[in-house]
C-alpha cells in the first residue's frame, strides 16, 4: 500500500513539474481560432502567426497534448527514471488517456489537414491535472494573470 502512495505522490511531483514548465512556455501565447495553443517547445512565439504545427498542444481547458521529446527534456536529470516509467506511473496515477504514444489530434489551423493536426506523444484531459498548479492553468486559460 505504502508503494502505491510513494508512486502517486512521484506522478503528482512529476506533473507538477511538466504542467508548470509547458505552461510557462503556454503563457507566451495567444490561443488560436479553434481555442488552441499549438507551439515548439522552448521556443519563441511566433509573431507573425506562421507555425502550423508543434510538439505542444494545449487546448483551452479541454486537453494538454506533449510529445516525447517534451516529457523527456522536462524529466531530464530529475532522477524519476526513463521516459518509458514515467509514461506508465503518470498513466497508473490517472493523469494520461492511456501510457502509449499515439497521434493525438488537435484541430486543424491554417492549411493543415485532419491528418497533419496532431502531435505523436501523450494526452493529458484538463480535468485531471487541474487542481495541481492553478496559477499556471489559470494563466494560460485566460491569456493573463488573474
Amino acid at each position: 500500500m505504502q508503494s502505491g502512495t510513494a508512486n502517486v505522490n512521484v506522478a503528482d511531483r512529476i506533473m507538477t513539474r511538466i504542467v508548470d514548465t509547458v505552461f510557462e512556455d503556454c503563457d507566451k501565447r495567444q490561443f488560436n481560432e479553434k481555442g488552441c495553443k499549438v507551439f515548439k517547445f522552448g521556443s519563441e512565439p511566433d509573431q507573425f502567426g506562421f507555425a502550423q504545427g508543434g510538439d505542444v498542444c494545449y487546448k483551452e481547458e479541454e486537453k494538454l497534448i506533449i510529445s516525447l521529446s517534451v516529457l523527456e527534456a522536462i524529466i531530464d536529470k530529475q532522477g524519476f527514471g526513463s521516459s518509458d516509467t514515467v509514461r506508465k506511473l503518470l498513466h497508473t496515477a490517472g493523469y494520461t488517456t492511456d501510457d502509449k504514444l499515439s497521434f493525438r489530434k488537435y484541430p486543424p489551423t491554417g492549411s493543415q489537414t485532419n491528418e497533419q493536426a496532431g502531435i505523436r506523444g501523450m494526452m493529458f484531459p484538463y480535468e485531471r491535472f487541474q487542481h495541481l498548479n492553478y496559477l499556471s492553468n489559470r494563466r494560460c486559460t485566460n491569456g493573463r494573470i488573474a
